[in-house]
């Protein structure tokens, strides 16, 4: 269980508490997660493997720790624990209790989670001791339990909160009913599933993101695969993850392990299948890992207000982000911007609907292009849809561009003062050709400047960030050392 600094939240007595426990506000889905055959392996990190009934009383154990703290059901708690067993106990913990969880990865810088605390009635906080070093997959050690002696308060209509990725705007709290959830499982089931009927699913991002919660952890579990977590997220280490299993075995993984697979020449045979979300992978960068290693590459494309919204499950469509998923209903807003319809807000701020949720449909703010079959190609947000001379493009062409060349590692590109200015990552800065780098492109697209950097800023999910005032102090930096 956690350990636990104080105890007793405001505002709610025991008799409250055992009005409502384990009653309508537990979550239904959480017992179905649990309930099932306790034959074989459900959940693995390192050494440590738990089937079902075992997985059950860890999680039946947290709960009660976590009662005699003082958590209650009308709660919410924000989770900000490491990827690790902890994490999965003390998440499914709450959700079995009945109280609201706010996962956030825990890496957010401690600014974003005091705000989220002071302005959603957050009674309590779990948070892991110490950090992970940069390749560690997981955390053994139990988080912490502290009351943050706020006023105790939890909406009834989500179960779970989860915090977006804020890689172009500021983070946003977004709602996740029950049926949110089934109804993203079922998108994934309609869609080929998350990976082949008995293969393990390795999870090489992070956990609190919602490829790890939502594919991993609810669909993934729900359909009776192994979530595996590496003990490190280097390939040696997601190998020797996929390996520990006895199965073939899918990585649930983000662009970058789509490029560090291009540089190997081989890899276990129990790995059958790579699976990114986050960000493109190019169609010759897919074709190219799958001929040489004999991996299937595929990709998915969501977010976390809508969930899964296509994907190519089996690589059958490189290049793109496979199909949109069966259920949803969807349109084209200005020729090329994708929305979504959802019958309400996903935001918990009303604020945050502005320019996104309007009328029962939601704006992704991404620019894509869909064949008559449903199969979408994501060319970038719409904010990236540009016009300099006379000429309209999109920076993800330039971007694409850059990428698919054997000597770019990755790469951003911004229109600043009617300049294209690119951001590269070279893989051997002492190499890189910058005019090599550019010949092919039409000339109006050619970048004005390109600034080699060691390193892309990301967010905690494994997204790049794109802003450029980070990548300009990241150089400045870079230029002093």
């Amino acid at each position: 269980g956690a350990a636990v600094d104080a105890v007793g939240a405001p505002g709610y007595g025991r008799t409250c508490y055992v009005a409502q426990r384990r009653g309508e506000q537990m979550s239904t889905l959480i017992k179905e997660l649990l309930s099932g055959s306790d034959s074989g392996t459900v959940l693995r990190a390192g050494l440590l493997s738990l089937n079902r009934a075992e997985l059950r009383r860890l999680v039946s154990d947290t709960a009660r720790s976590l009662e005699k703290a003082g958590v209650r059901a009308e709660h919410r708690a924000l989770l900000r624990v490491a990827p690790g067993v902890p994490f999965v106990a003390h998440l499914f913990a709450l959700l079995q209790i009945g109280a609201q969880p706010i996962v956030v990865d825990h890496r957010i810088v401690r600014a974003t989670t005091s705000a989220i605390i002071e302005a959603h009635g957050v009674s309590w906080e779990l948070f892991s001791p110490r950090e992970l070093t940069v390749t560690r997959g997981f955390s053994e050690s139990p988080p912490r339990l502290v009351a943050t002696g706020r006023t105790a308060y939890r909406d009834n209509q989500n179960i779970l909160l989860q915090l977006s990725s804020g890689t172009t705007d500021d983070p946003k709290l977004v709602g996740r009913r029950e049926e949110d959830l089934r109804s993203e499982s079922r998108r994934y089931r309609a869609l080929g599933g998350v990976s082949p009927e008995g293969t393990a699913l390795v999870v090489a991002g992070a956990l609190a993101s919602a490829w790890g919660l939502n594919a991993a952890l609810f669909a993934g579990l729900g359909d009776g695969h192994e979530v595996v977590l590496p003990t490190s997220t280097t390939l040696a280490g997601l190998f020797a993850a996929a390996n520990a299993t006895g199965r073939m075995a899918t990585i649930l993984a983000v662009p970058m392990h789509v490029a560090m697979l291009a540089r190997v020449s081989e890899v276990p045979r129990s790995l059958v299948s790579v699976l990114t979300s986050g960000g493109p992978v190019s169609e010759a960068q897919a074709v190219a890992v799958t001929h040489k290693l004999g991996v299937m590459v595929g990709q998915v494309y969501g977010s976390t207000e809508t969930g899964l919204i296509a994907g190519d499950l089996r690589g059958e469509m490189p290049g793109t982000s496979g199909s949109i998923a069966p259920s949803l209903r969807t349109r084209l807003l200005d020729g090329d911007e994708l929305a979504i319809a959802m019958e309400h807000s996903p935001y918990v701020n009303r604020a945050d609907n502005e320019g996104r949720w309007e009328s029962g449909w939601f704006r992704t703010h991404d620019a894509v292009t869909m064949s008559v079959s449903g199969q979408v190609t994501v060319h970038g947000r719409i904010d990236g849809l540009l016009s300099l001379g006379g000429r309209k493009f999109h920076i993800a062409e330039i971007e694409h561009h850059l990428t698919s060349q054997a000597e770019v590692e990755a790469a951003v590109v911004f229109l600043h003062d009617s300049r294209i200015e690119a951001f590269v990552v070279p893989r051997d800065s002492g190499h890189f050709d910058r005019q090599r780098a550019v010949s092919e492109l039409p000339e109006y697209l050619r970048p004005h400047v390109i600034r080699v950097v060691n390193t892309l800023p990301l967010s905690p999910s494994g997204k790049i960030l794109r802003q450029r005032d980070l990548l300009k102090v990241q150089l400045r930096d870079q230029d002093a050392s």
